[in-house]
C-alpha cells in the first residue's frame, strides 16, 4: 500500500470525513497544504472531495500542519 493510502474508491464518496479535513483545511490551498504537510497536491485534492481516505497517520499530519490536533478519548458512557 502506498504511503498516506487507506482505501480506494471507485466514485466520490460523501460523508464526515472528506468534510472534516475541508473544514480544517478552510483558506488554505491544496497547494500550500501538500507544501507543508508532504503530500501531493492531487492527493490533497483527492481525500478532500472523498475519493481517497487519507491513513490515519496522514490525516493527523494534515490537521497538525494547519495548526490542529488530533485528539482521542473515550465517550461518554462507553
Amino acid at each position: 500500500m502506498t504511503e498516506g493510502y487507506e482505501d480506494t474508491y471507485p466514485q466520490k464518496r460523501k460523508g464526515k470525513f472528506p468534510t472534516m479535513l475541508r473544514n480544517a483545511t478552510l483558506g488554505w490551498s491544496d497547494t500550500h497544504i501538500a507544501e507543508v504537510a508532504g503530500y501531493s497536491r492531487s492527493l490533497i485534492s483527492r481525500w478532500k472531495n472523498g475519493v481517497r481516505n487519507p491513513s490515519l497517520q496522514a490525516f493527523e499530519d494534515v490537521l497538525n500542519s494547519c495548526g490542529y490536533e488530533l485528539v482521542m478519548r473515550k465517550k461518554n458512557g462507553r
